[in-house]
């Protein structure tokens, strides 16, 4: 019970409930959880985007059809998007979130750095279906979410 002119419990201010595991953490640190999952936000998006940006280049060096050029920039995110995305929210819901995203975080800087030494098509192919699923690991609800359970 708060006594006039106390300052009531900061978590009842904020309208968390008591015993949230939020108080558990300093504001500073909250914000840079914050500041770096948008960070990999923002690289995740670029990462989808960079294949767009150099694709001339990539056709010419490599010899690729567009079809192919099709597969590689939409349709293998696209699959693994919509193949993954269910059973991996539903691991991200009963484990822990900040080690999947770690995970995620490996496996798609691993398979980055897989596409860049690519010298095939089939290579760079599974490559990208690999950051499509770091990509995939680490997108919005899972990393997100992870703000109010880390």
């Amino acid at each position: 019970m708060t006594r006039p002119g106390n300052r009531p419990h900061s978590a009842a201010r904020r309208g968390e409930a008591a015993g949230s595991p939020l108080e558990d953490y300093s504001p500073a640190y909250r914000h840079f959880v914050l500041l770096m999952l948008t960070l990999v936000y923002a690289f995740n998006f670029i990462d989808r985007q960079i294949l767009v940006i150099l694709q001339e280049p990539i056709k010419a060096d490599m010899g690729l059809s567009d079809a192919q050029l099709g597969l590689l920039s939409g349709f293998t995110f696209a699959v693994v998007y919509v193949g993954a995305g269910i059973p991996l929210a539903y691991w991200a819901d009963r484990s822990n979130r900040r080690n999947i995203v770690a995970a995620a975080l490996a496996i798609w800087s691993g398979m980055t750095a897989l596409s860049g030494l690519a010298q095939n098509y089939t290579q760079l192919l599974l490559a990208r279906l690999g950051v499509g699923l770091g990509v995939t690991l680490a997108a919005g609800p899972y990393y997100f979410a992870n703000l109010e359970n880390n």
